[in-house]
């Protein structure tokens, strides 16, 4: 019985151009990595808001007159590990001497406020970051979190109950009622119960946690129709109801 040899030489072939291939591949990333030609000069950066431009430029200045094709991007995207305002990276290189690197920065989505009073905004990952470079004003409720200071790392997730709360309710609000957190300076625990200090007045407005985006919408509703001074409290965990008392002075 013949033995059939046309599946094991179309095999045989296949793995040849396929070697062949990147052979020459590797051979052409060799030549190009080793030529004066594509030699950087010129680097630019894009998508940075609140990271000065100086800063970025200082991570990188030893890259020019290198070889566009012999730099690894990993090693690249490293000399900006410790830029905590930076979430990624995404390097291009431009035929034939340039550098392009785009930069996606963290969003804040509210300060954190510590115990001992230090304040640092935080991403939706509750992820510390600086404060911008540039001064850029960046208007944000504060919760009041139940860490110290020195618990706090930039770059580092923390793990705070109220923040992981309002971080998980914030995702439905903001499409549900993107209005009502722009509403309040800061956030906080008090005996127990929610409450949110309104940011013109001052005055505090308590909400039931499991409850908040219903009742989110009816104090909306309320602040539209009704104004208050920096002496009331507003209660509105009665089921669709609320009541109004005047704060104790201390």
């Amino acid at each position: 019985m013949k033995k059939r040899r046309g599946n094991s030489r179309f095999f045989v072939t296949f793995v040849s151009v396929i070697g062949g291939a990147f052979f020459v591949y590797k051979l052409v990333i060799y030549l190009m990595s080793t030529m004066n030609v594509f030699v950087i000069d010129e680097i630019r950066f894009k998508g940075q808001k609140t990271i000065k431009l100086e800063t970025l430029m200082a991570r990188t200045d030893s890259l020019i007159n290198k070889n566009l094709f012999s730099l690894k991007k990993d090693n690249i995207a490293s000399n900006f590990a410790n830029i905590h305002r930076i979430e990624s990276i995404d390097i291009y290189r431009k035929f034939p001497n340039s550098l392009v690197i785009s930069i996606t920065e963290r969003i804040p989505v509210f300060y954190i406020k510590t115990v001992d009073g230090v304040i640092y905004p935080v991403d939706q990952n509750a992820i510390v970051i600086p404060f911008p470079e540039n001064e850029q004003k960046e208007d944000m409720a504060f919760v009041s979190i139940s860490l110290p200071a020195e618990n706090l790392e930039f770059g580092k997730p923390i793990s705070d109950e109220l923040l992981d709360i309002m971080l998980y309710e914030r995702k439905e609000l903001t499409h549900f009622e993107p209005d009502f957190l722009n509403c309040f300076s800061e956030i906080c625990l008090e005996e127990n119960k929610l409450v949110f200090i309104e940011a013109d007045q001052g005055y505090r407005v308590i909400f039931e946690i499991d409850e908040l985006l219903k009742t989110a919408r009816e104090f909306m509703k309320l602040k539209d129709t009704f104004s208050f001074d920096c002496n009331k409290r507003i209660d509105m965990r009665h089921d669709g109801l609320y009541r109004i008392t005047k704060m104790e002075k201390k």
